[in-house]
């Protein structure tokens, strides 16, 4: 793609051309970390008689979607598609994941990038029906998942006695050793 126009260059006032730059790596900060994120086909607007180039004014949407493609988020209009088959409104939505209503509009419109962590949670809402079930039903049970950090926990103190695993938890009672303030369901 080379377009001619009647734009000039800042630097020497020439003429300036619309191209592709040549696919280049480009440092994006992205979830508290600098990704290497390949960009193919950015447009640029170039200079032939200086060799100055200055980015164009989709840049920034180009690069969005280098970075969804390269830390393989869901795209826009696949988190619409999907909140859409299942017949929820953004509120809804928001509401049954803890995000803002408005975050979640951003992400359907590609303005902002969800992090890894809501869109690993939005995969499994998408995918699984007890995951949807689970977090609806936590709405009205609060205490909904806490059995695994309670065992997690009794297992953890377990493992720090230094008891023998003959002694180890039988179901429904655990071991005197442990304390009963954790063992109390």
């Amino acid at each position: 793609m080379k377009t001619t126009t009647g734009r000039r260059c800042h630097r020497c006032k020439g003429d300036v051309e619309l191209r592709h730059a040549p696919p280049s790596i480009w440092e994006i900060k992205y979830d508290g970390a600098i990704r290497q994120v390949p960009v193919d086909q950015m447009p640029e607007w170039h200079c032939a008689a200086c060799e100055v180039s200055t980015l164009h004014d989709d840049s920034d949407e180009i690069l969005q979607d280098a970075l969804r493609k390269h830390m393989r988020l869901l795209r826009p209009t696949e988190l619409r598609t999907a909140r859409e088959s299942l017949g929820l409104k953004q509120k809804e939505l928001a509401d049954l994941t803890g995000c803002a209503s408005e975050s979640l509009s951003r992400w359907e419109t590609g303005a902002v990038l969800q992090s890894r962590a809501y869109d690993r949670l939005l995969r499994l809402f998408f995918h699984l029906p007890e995951a949807r079930e689970m977090l609806t039903d936590l709405e009205s049970d609060p205490t909904l998942g806490s059995m695994a950090i309670h065992s997690t926990l009794k297992w953890a103190q377990f493992a720090a006695s230094e008891r023998p695993m003959s002694q180890g938890v039988a179901e429904g009672d655990p071991p005197s050793y442990l304390d009963p303030e954790l063992c109390a369901a």
